[in-house]
């Protein structure tokens, strides 16, 4: 084993154990903990109203509603990277009342970014369980020669330097996701970051991108029209909305899985019993056929796991997505 892998480890079991201590803090507050929830409860989206996460969030607060006998009020805040509103959430008080809605992209990748985000993952917030995952679409122009993975090696070797990879950004998922992959298969791909996925798709249907990591929502219909090809999915399984898609794994390339995630948080110091209680609601919420359906419907997998196993996830996504950031030589802002 070498140092750094050594090294890569240790931190992502600090960072679990860190979060860990979290999860199994003792309850305080008892009296209060015991009405929980006595008002309505605040779930800030660090996304903008309209987009995918802000329909995940607003499913999950009607399903949660029910279960809690309060409304949940869905509270846009969109902004750095969703900086703006995780920060809202670990300066708010420690009650549980004020709820995140985050991504793996938030509470694991920022933090090897950025030197101060206002808030840390581990010190300033509760995991409190997953509600989603979602895998991404390799795509390419209809019009592309590319017809499968095998296809798209040999044609991006073929042409070093003159193939671009379009995202949603720099250091963006769908970034991070090409750049494994070609370090992986030893391409040299030419990396066009959009402000969004729709303009990249635009571009990509125009064949001034040669491919592009997508969201499965974003695609689903124009690779079913014909207007796009998809050619692997980045999960470890086929999608059931385009179970033709081989994975990539599938396409011989294992151990390059990616899966982006949703999940809930509060603020770290909140009563343990009313972090049980909205725990317990979660679970019921992410097994709900309606909210199974709900998320298959835009390409997504309703996954529940429970807080720690959340917070091992966010340790080891954490170490991974920071070993690529330090390898790509993409510095702290």
């Amino acid at each position: 084993m070498t140092n750094e892998n050594s090294g890569l480890r240790s931190r992502a079991r600090r960072d679990f154990l860190c979060l860990a201590a979290a999860v199994a803090a003792p309850s305080v507050g008892g009296a209060r903990e015991q009405s929980y929830p006595a008002r309505p409860i605040k779930l800030i989206v660090p996304y903008p109203p309209g987009g995918g996460g802000d329909s995940i969030a607003r499913a999950l607060a009607e399903r949660l509603a029910e279960d809690l006998q309060q409304p949940i009020i869905v509270d846009n805040r969109p902004g750095a990277n969703g900086v703006i509103g995780a920060t809202a959430v670990a300066r708010s008080p420690a009650d549980a009342y004020t709820l995140l809605l985050a991504t793996d992209h938030q509470m694991a990748v920022n933090p090897n970014l950025f030197i101060n985000m206002g808030f840390d993952p581990i010190r300033d917030f509760a995991p409190i369980g997953q509600v989603a995952r979602f895998p991404f679409v390799l795509t390419v122009p209809t019009s592309s020669p590319v017809h499968d993975v095998a296809s798209l090696v040999r044609h991006a070797k073929e042409r070093p330097g003159q193939v671009n990879n379009a995202t949603v950004g720099i250091a963006s998922q769908p970034h991070l996701a090409a750049e494994m992959f070609a370090q992986r298969a030893g391409l040299s791909l030419v990396h066009i970051p959009y402000k969004g996925m729709s303009p990249a798709i635009t571009d990509l249907i125009g064949g001034q991108v040669q491919m592009l990591f997508a969201t499965v929502s974003a695609v689903e219909p124009l690779i079913r029209s014909g207007r796009l090809k998809a050619i692997a999915v980045t999960g470890l399984q086929r999608l059931q909305l385009l179970p033709d898609v081989p994975t990539l794994a599938e396409s011989g390339f294992y151990g390059l899985e990616v899966q982006a995630w949703y999940g809930l948080f509060a603020p770290v110091a909140s009563p343990q019993g009313s972090l049980d209680s909205l725990a317990f609601a979660l679970r019921k919420t992410v097994t709900d056929r309606r909210f199974v359906r709900q998320m298959a419907s835009q390409g997504l997998e309703a996954r529940h796991i429970d807080s720690t196993s959340l917070a091992a996830l966010m340790a080891s996504d954490r170490a991974r997505w920071g070993e690529l950031v330090r390898k790509m030589g993409i510095k702290q802002e």
